[in-house]
């Protein structure tokens, strides 16, 4: 999440393994950060270099976990408490980028 332009840099649909923060940091080293904010998992620890300034507070993360707030409360598909939930991990990464997405989307079928 980028907080200058309010705007998601890289997403990834998986677990909170090491392979999964290693896949999610590959996707945003493309950008030229300077810190990063995380929520303490263990893992994104162990792949943040050390000339990456690595924040681990809450106050730093709240503008991610609103938009995830938003995204379930967008997509039934991630609402935890209903049948509509994402069986297969190819369809959760789509809808996700397309939510993700969203205004593009929205401009090509106007």
């Amino acid at each position: 999440m980028d907080r200058d332009r309010n705007e998601i840099v890289a997403h990834y649909v998986g677990n909170g393994t090491l392979g999964a923060a290693r896949e999610l940091f590959n996707k945003v080293k493309r950008h030229k950060i300077g810190i990063i904010a995380t929520d303490g998992n263990y893992s994104y620890d162990k792949i943040v270099p050390g000339y990456i300034k690595h924040i681990t507070d809450k106050a730093e993360t709240c503008l991610v976990e609103a938009k995830n707030s938003s995204l379930r409360d967008m997509l039934a598909r991630l609402n935890r408490r209903t049948k509509r939930y994402s069986k297969c991990p190819v369809m959760l990464r789509q809808a996700v980028a397309m939510w993700r997405h969203k205004d593009l989307t929205s401009s090509i079928y106007a």
